[in-house]
Parts: C-alpha cells; structure tokens; sequence
C-alpha cells in the first residue's frame, strides 16, 4: 500500500494577493501565458534571460502563484517575479501597489539582445594577397588562361591596365569561398574579389568577401580627394573605362553602397559623390545610394551616364576621343 505524504501548506495568504490577478499583470506587460491553467511552463520573462525554450514553471497553489526558472535560476513568487519585470525590490512593489486602488499602467521592460558577432575575417590578409598574386602571374601567361586574356581584351582592356589594376585568372584555392570563382577574371577589391565570368556561365558576376562583412567597391582603396571629383558606378569596367578618361570613380558591384564604404570616403576627404548607375538602374536605387551618402556626410548628385551606351563599361572599346567627349556628356550634373 503506496503511502501519501500529506503536503505542508504555504504561510497564510498576505492581503495583496486577495487583490492581485497575476496572469492579468503578467499580460499587461505583454507576458504570454495560457489563462485558462493554473500551471505551465514558458520562456522565462526577466530580460536579463535570453530564453529561447520555455524553462520557466509557474503554479497557481492555494491561491499563490509559484515561480521557477530551471534556466537563470530565478525562484519565488508572483510578486517577486512581477517586482523584477519592473525593476525594484517586493517590499518597494508592495508599497506602491498598496497606494492604488487599481492597476496603473507600467513600461514594458525591454529586452537586452545580445550584440551582434563581431564580424571574423576568414582567413589572413597575406592568404588572399598571396592568392591574388598568383592570380594575376595566372592571367599574364598560361594556356588555361587564354580564355579570360580574350575576353579581357575583347572588352576592352589593355594590357597596362591588366597590370595596373592586378587583375587576375581564378586559380582552385582551399580558401574559403574562392573555390567557385576558378576560371573567371578577377577583380581585387578592399577586403574581398569580384569575378566576371568570361563565357556563358551564370550568374556573370560572382563576389567573395573575405576581410570584411560587406561587399566595399572596387577601386576604393585607389581614390584620393586630391585627384579630383568622384563618380559612384555600378560594374567594374565602368569604373576602368571612368579611370582611363581620368576620372575617379569606384565600382559599387551592384546597386548598392554600404554604409561602411560611404564613412571610408568620408574619412578620405571626400565631400561630394556624383552617382552614375547603369541605364536600366531605378529610381529607388539611385535614391538609396544618395540617401547612404548623406548620412555620412557627402553631399551626393546624380550624373546621367553615357548617352551612347548603357553604361560606362561598354566606352572601352572606343577611341579614347569618343570616351572623353561621352564622359564630357554623361557626367553633366543633376
């Protein structure tokens, strides 16, 4: 015969809680409970918790309610728990219950996230130097590369600029995300590569950032404030067709400029951005692209771009008379 161990019951129920509907305190501070229980387990509520699965139990008993947390540790009662949420002591929470009549509204506590992981580069900046190196020495002589020396020069390229800038042929690489970019003509840029396939494959463009948690424009570590203006682009061929008339630009690689790049222009000296984007570019994103400028200080302009062409990158194959006069005309501020 199983034999009962009668339970002590708890001290004698103080006055505040012959008042208190917990559950309907914990909802005012957007607490979530199931009402219809008297005892269940949720993700603990104390913002000093980062609960990402229920561990907190909480039992209604002779008319108490009872609070663990099998998480943080937190133990005590309904008071205790909703004395916490609004940062002071039971005895203080006590005191100012007991001067209203009824419940007043009370701020919501605020969750303290964690801050983000800091970013961590993937690999050592001399490995990507290294393999860019070879990259480039890749490019300048070998059969497996004469695929992309044809497309470099049918785009355009001399073989002064290929030097110049230290483009590249992907090379297979056990670092990280550069093992897909085997084949295409690279592009080195602050922190990371561009790659541009030289056939049919898709997609065209392909970029690895290794150093930083952002995509940073081609050519940026290449401007200075004392060469002159500076025109914002979208592909890395406009940005050599703009350098080859002598105007300073820098490749977005896309449509959009990150914020970490626009304060890096910023601490340049740079005060003004005259943004270029391809033909076919929205509205929005010029617009996006402005509004990232200003808020790091440069007053930005639009510029409309090569009228003979769809974008700057397609003038490399033109006389260099006919590239001068399209940037006299493309670069007509707005």
């Amino acid at each position: 015969m199983t034999r009962t161990i009668p339970r002590a019951p708890l001290p004698p129920l103080p006055p505040v809680w012959e008042r208190l509907d917990f559950l309907a305190e914990l909802d005012r501070r957007e607490v979530r409970v199931p009402w219809q229980r008297r005892s269940f387990v949720v993700r603990c509520p104390l913002p000093e918790h980062e609960d990402r699965t229920p561990s907190c139990s909480m039992t209604e008993r002779d008319g108490r309610w009872l609070v663990r947390c099998h998480g943080c540790g937190f133990a005590g009662d309904g008071v205790d728990l909703l004395a916490a949420l609004d940062g002071t002591t039971p005895a203080e929470w006590l005191r100012l219950r007991a001067q209203r009549a009824t419940p007043l509204p009370v701020p919501v506590p605020v969750r303290r996230r964690p801050p983000p992981a800091a970013f961590r580069p993937l690999c050592p900046p001399e490995e990507l130097a290294g393999w860019l190196d070879a990259c480039h020495q890749a490019l300048l002589a070998g059969p497996a590369s004469a695929a992309a020396r044809r497309y470099a020069r049918q785009r355009g390229l001399t073989g002064a600029e290929v030097r110049a800038w230290r483009l590249g042929y992907g090379l297979p690489t056990r670092l990280p995300k550069l093992g897909r970019l085997v084949g295409r003509l690279v592009f080195p840029c602050p922190g990371g590569v561009e790659a541009r396939a030289v056939d049919a494959a898709t997609p065209k463009y392909l970029s690895a950032n290794l150093l930083t948690d952002g995509k940073l424009p081609f050519a940026l570590d290449h401007v200075t404030p004392t060469a002159g203006p500076l025109v914002l682009v979208e592909g890395c061929f406009d940005a050599l067709a703009l350098h080859r008339a002598e105007v300073q630009a820098v490749a977005l690689r896309g449509k959009q400029l990150p914020a970490q790049a626009a304060r890096q222009l910023q601490a340049l000296g740079f005060a003004t951005g005259y943004i270029s984007l391809d033909a076919d570019a929205a509205p929005a994103a010029v617009l996006a692209v402005a509004r990232t400028l200003h808020r790091a200080g440069l007053t930005p302009y639009w510029a409309r771009g090569p009228q003979a062409a769809g974008d700057w990158g397609e003038l490399l194959t033109r006389p260099v008379g006919e590239l001068a006069a399209a940037v006299v005309e493309g670069l007509a501020l707005q």
